[in-house]
Order: C-alpha cells, then structure tokens, then sequence
C-alpha cells in the first residue's frame, strides 16, 4: 500500500504484520534506503510517478483527500476510488492494471 507518511505510524500499529505500509513518521531510515526520493516523487506527480508505482508493487493508496496524487490517480483508467471521507480517499489498481504490477 502507498501512504501519506502522515498516517503510517498508524498503519504500522492496525495492520502489521499482515501488511506493510510504504513509509512512516521515521523518514531518516527511508532516506538512507532511497525510498524517500521516490515518494517525494510519487506525491508531487512527477513523470515517473506511475512507474514508481508500477516498480514497488503498488495496488492500493491512502491518501489525503485533496492531494494531487488522488487527481492523477482518478483520471487514470487503472486505478478507481474505493473509499471516501471527509479527510482520506482510498484507490486500488483495478484487475488487469494490479495482476501487471504485482512483483
């Protein structure tokens, strides 16, 4: 799943170890891995945003409701919105899109 790093820590806390989050609060460790460059990447819609995505996997995003990602997402033919509220909007990589990118 990718995630605003805003909610990672609680992420971490409800669903591991079932489930990994992309990052968290602890951005100095993403950093040293390189991990924190592609999301910055990836949060400002960048030209390889998708490709980043595609790279690590991604099948579903938190996010913010207003962040530009969710935008580009939406517009996209491989992704569709699952959820929403007053403050997050979850998508997923709709079937063919998510068997592709799954490593």
């Amino acid at each position: 799943m990718f995630n605003d790093e805003n909610w990672g820590g609680f992420l971490i806390w409800s669903l591991a170890p079932e489930h990994k989050v992309f990052i968290d609060g602890r951005l100095d460790i993403y950093e040293y891995a390189g991990v924190l460059a592609d999301y910055v990447s990836i949060m400002r819609v960048e030209q390889n945003a998708p490709a980043l995505l595609r790279k690590y996997g991604i099948t579903a995003c938190l996010l913010h409701r207003d962040a530009t990602l969710v935008g580009m997402l939406e517009a996209s033919h491989e992704w569709e919105k699952v959820y929403e509220d007053d403050h997050s909007v979850i998508l997923r990589r709709t079937g063919e899109a998510a068997a592709s990118s799954v490593q």
